[in-house]
């Protein structure tokens, strides 16, 4: 489920270790994913299955990487997980905004990101929702 958020945000940085999180259960979950191209704009949408160790969803499982990031909303509010993250690395500077809702055995949530790379802008925004099937095979 998280791998491929993980990757598709991996241009944000670091965080401390007191991240907000939301607990989940590990095992096999199938996630539905709808993202934008930030090329043409066109939605594409997959669904993939795979064998989640984790056992929260964190906001710093979003954001590893460099470190020239800055963490400017983090927080959960009930089952719901929010955050912002402002990033300047290489004069390209970008912002994430994310809000995740789960419980153990479920998750929806939606991603908007805005680059900026020399007077180009490009944006790409996701939204997914994920069940988790049962234990890993």
């Amino acid at each position: 489920m998280l791998k491929f958020i993980i990757t598709s945000s991996l241009v944000f940085g670091l965080v401390s270790s007191f991240a907000a999180e939301l607990p989940i259960n590990p095992g096999m979950w199938e996630t539905t994913m709808t993202r934008t191209n930030p090329l043409n704009g066109q939605e594409q949408t997959e669904t993939t299955k795979e064998c989640v160790k984790e056992t929260s969803i964190k906001t710093q499982d979003f954001i590893e990487g460099q470190q020239q990031c800055k963490l400017v909303n983090d927080k959960v509010s009930g089952s719901t997980l929010t955050f912002k993250v402002d990033c300047n690395q290489m004069g390209i500077t970008s912002s994430m905004t994310a809000e995740i809702t789960a419980d153990k055995d479920s998750s929806k949530g939606k991603m908007d990101i805005a680059m900026n790379m020399g007077g180009q802008e490009q944006t790409m925004s996701m939204s997914w929702t994920a069940k988790r099937l049962g234990e890993c095979k």
